[in-house]
């Protein structure tokens, strides 16, 4: 038996015996102490004594006791060493910045949403820092601090849809909300595009739009505040619906003022610059360049004297020449490129492209104009 020790019963402190009942808890290498009338589980262990010549005892620490109720307790120490908690790693940073730019918003949201807020938050992340589809949501909501400040939130996909199609029908506290928002109020820009789609959208109707398709189409109007470059009122349009008096009701549904509507070039026609005068609208559209609504006598030949002026953008000089409502803009530059472009196409497309064709309009290569009230 040298240098091995399974286990052993010592008496303290009287001759007490060890009951049978707690002999049973014995386990190898431990040893059983009767102390004060009670029953104490100890490590032990055997070291060979060189001088002896023999195996000696030592006991190690203590590991519990043992009971007639309960048989073999172990040291609360032990038990707590024991407890092991699920380790996981969560993105922090981002989730806490951005529940930090969103507190007053999602305060907004609790009163006017209280049973979709949540969802609205937690989509809004996802799709703000993972451009995330319906179905990822889950994910990143698992994997961010979000799902410990949130944790009972639902957000599968189909609940997500779900909640989606039911914000859709709370128009008035989606006005609220955006009334909530403390806008600088100085100058709204405003913006509409048309969403093609072949869904049963109730708003999808047959409508026109820039790229002269007659679908089934939805139109998108977005107010943005310039001074905090954020939007603060969006509308949802049916298809079918002339977007200047759309433009007319929700500037009246979003309470704003002080407002200019911006178009693109698709958007211009006699009809709509009538409507836009009519109803007292401020606007900058952009014109084709074959627009017979552009004086285009300064740039030929290009005498600057005849320009309005000129000012700086992105470190490039920009001239311009102001007419009733309509200014044309004069980008160098951007001239330059466009005719090394159409030279090269001469090369590459003499089918389409001439020399004759070149100087007929060198004189509007580099130019923008744009009709505004």
């Amino acid at each position: 038996m040298r240098g091995r020790c399974e286990y052993t019963v010592t008496y303290v402190g009287n001759s007490m015996t060890i009951p049978n009942w707690a002999k049973k808890h014995r386990k190898p290498k431990t040893e059983i102490k009767a102390i004060g009338g009670r029953f104490y589980v100890y490590e032990v262990s055997s070291v060979w004594d060189s001088e002896r010549k023999v195996s000696r005892k030592v006991s190690g620490k203590l590991l519990g006791k043992i009971t007639k109720e309960h048989g073999f307790v172990e040291r609360r120490e032990y038990q707590k060493q024991k407890i092991k908690l699920p380790v996981r790693s969560k993105e922090y940073g981002a989730t806490e910045l951005f529940h930090q730019l969103m507190g007053e918003c999602v305060r907004e949201l609790q009163e006017l949403f209280p049973q979709e807020w949540e969802q609205i938050v937690i989509s809004s992340y996802a799709r703000l820092l993972h451009r995330s589809a319906l179905k990822n949501i889950e994910l990143h909501y698992d994997h961010s601090f979000l799902s410990e400040l949130y944790p009972q939130a639902s957000v599968g996909s189909k609940v997500i849809g779900t909640t989606i199609q039911v914000l859709g029908k709370k128009r008035e506290q989606i006005r609220k909300y955006f009334k909530s928002i403390k806008n600088a109020g100085e100058l709204i820009l405003i913006d509409g595009t048309n969403i093609l789609t072949n869904s049963a959208a109730s708003l999808a109707e047959i409508g026109y739009n820039s790229t002269h398709t007659y679908k089934p189409q939805v139109n998108l109007l977005y107010m943005f505040d310039i001074k905090l470059q954020s939007p603060v009122y969006y509308r949802l349009v049916a298809g079918n619906v002339r977007e200047v008096k759309s433009f007319k009701l929700s500037l009246k549904e979003s309470g704003l003022s002080n407002a200019v509507i911006v178009a693109d070039k698709g958007f211009y026609s006699k009809n709509n610059i009538q409507e836009l005068d009519d109803n007292k609208l401020s606007y900058i559209i952009p014109l084709q360049r074959s627009s017979s609504l552009i004086d285009y006598a300064a740039l030929l030949p290009l005498d600057k004297r005849k320009m309005s002026g000129y000012f700086t953008y992105a470190k490039r000089t920009i001239w311009y020449f102001s007419s009733e409502k309509v200014t044309l803009f004069l980008d160098e530059e951007l001239k330059i490129a466009e005719e090394r472009d159409y030279l090269n196409r001469i090369v590459t497309v003499p089918e389409d492209y001439s020399i004759e064709q070149f100087h007929e309009k060198q004189h509007i290569f580099g130019t923008m104009a744009i009709i505004s009230k």
